[in-house]
């Protein structure tokens, strides 16, 4: 199962057709990335410097009137678009979503923007490290079970 699309991979035939007329968006507070070594790993939230909400280019797979998929382990859903995280923010990890503004993310979604435009958008959409701020928080956020959906887990922690 694929979560995200590379932007540098637009074109292939895997992700073509979403980008001509699937494009959504994926609304957010922020995101998480993990730096460290397998057992000790940091959790670090990340979210645009003027905060949420943040807007991820997202593809859909879902096709408008079609049955949902008969064949085993194949599901209708969505994938983030990622490009190459550039600046500070490539210490923490090589990709990252790729964020809109309000107005790009308007276009984006608009039916008459073409492949070519959404390429064009997409290409220059990417947003320096400046634009960002982030923090360590919680390993807490990367355990499973219930009563771990909490919004403190966006909470900084000492650095200590």
């Amino acid at each position: 199962m694929m979560i995200n699309a590379r932007l540098d991979k637009s074109s292939s035939s895997a992700w073509k057709w979403m980008w001509k007329a699937h494009r959504v968006l994926v609304p957010c507070d922020g995101y998480y990335e993990w730096t460290g070594e397998p057992g000790h790993k940091q959790p670090w939230f990340i979210q645009t410097a003027n905060g949420p909400p943040t807007y991820f280019a997202g593809l859909s797979s879902v096709r408008e009137g079609a049955p949902p998929p008969s064949t085993p382990g194949v599901v209708d859903g969505f994938v983030i678009v990622t490009d190459a995280a550039e600046g500070l923010l490539g210490d923490i990890h090589d990709r990252r979503p790729l964020v809109l503004t309000l107005d790009e993310a308007k276009v984006w979604l608009d039916p008459a923007t073409t492949y070519e435009e959404a390429v064009h958008l997409a290409n220059n959409a990417v947003k320096p490290s400046e634009a960002f701020r982030w923090h360590k928080v919680t390993p807490g956020v990367n355990r499973s079970g219930g009563g771990n959906d909490s919004p403190t887990f966006n909470d900084p922690i000492d650095n200590a």
